[in-house]
């Protein structure tokens, strides 16, 4: 597939673009894994904020006419395990 790449942070900032903006591109979710809140213990959390673009991202950004979605990791920079999730 070959398309623009239109860049969303979350849910919130794919809905602000809307159709016109996303239909026909590929969506890039760029939303962090929170590397400061696990050193606090709390990978668990950091991980969870991150995940959902993973489940849900090329679902939400074909709604509004996306091509494809892909997405930043979902783990910090200690996680070298990469897989494909789950959709």
């Amino acid at each position: 597939i070959t398309a623009e790449v239109v860049v969303a942070s979350s849910f919130d900032d794919l809905e602000t673009l809307g159709k016109s903006k996303i239909e026909g591109k590929i969506v890039l979710f760029t939303a962090k894994f929170d590397d400061a809140l696990a050193k606090q213990g709390q990978a668990d959390k950091a991980y969870g904020q991150v995940t959902p673009f993973r489940r849900n991202g090329a679902s939400a950004a074909a709604k509004l006419g996306a091509l494809a979605a892909i997405n930043t990791s979902a783990g910090g920079g200690g996680n070298r395990l990469p897989h494909t999730g789950s959709m």
